[in-house]
């Protein structure tokens, strides 16, 4: 075999099996002791996490955090948890109740289907009081409170 046909070959192999791997989650795996095959579902992004209702409660949104989910990858139900407290339902948004009125709480997403459970979205920072939030800056709202009054005593 000449050298640019062994070139072409393995850089044509070298694309097939990235291809491959790029698509095995939407072919689906063979969940552990489930006799079923399938492909456990997306992971999904929270969109908002606002007071609820009651005092002691939180709004969590959600969506798909990809393109679009596969047939194989639908999830039927969403369990989302913030701090200690965890709820369920078939889909957004759902409410979170029982927590502390005074914290904040992380409140992150799983969504579920036969074959098995998401990984968790991303934790969002929500306060059942109505606290604002710095939207996704990462920063603290204290630390943010403690700057602005250092500033003032200047």
């Amino acid at each position: 075999m000449s050298t640019k046909l062994i070139t072409k070959w393995y850089a044509l192999s070298t694309a097939i099996l990235l291809s491959l791997a790029a698509q095995a989650g939407t072919w689906g795996t063979m969940g552990y002791n489930s006799g079923k095959w399938g492909a456990t579902p997306d992971v999904y992004r929270i969109t908002s996490v606002e007071p609820g209702p009651g005092d002691d409660d939180l709004i969590v949104t959600f969506v798909l955090g990809g393109y679009g989910a596969s047939s194989e990858t639908v999830a039927t139900s969403f369990t989302v948890t913030c701090g200690a407290e965890t709820a369920a339902g078939a889909g957004s948004p759902i409410i979170v109740t029982g927590l502390t009125d005074i914290e904040e709480h992380r409140c992150t997403v799983v969504a579920i289907n036969s074959t098995g459970s998401s990984s968790s979205s991303v934790g969002i920072i929500g306060y059942p009081n109505g606290i604002p939030e710095v939207e996704n800056s990462g920063l603290n709202i204290i630390l943010i409170k403690a700057a602005l009054d250092a500033i003032e005593g200047q």
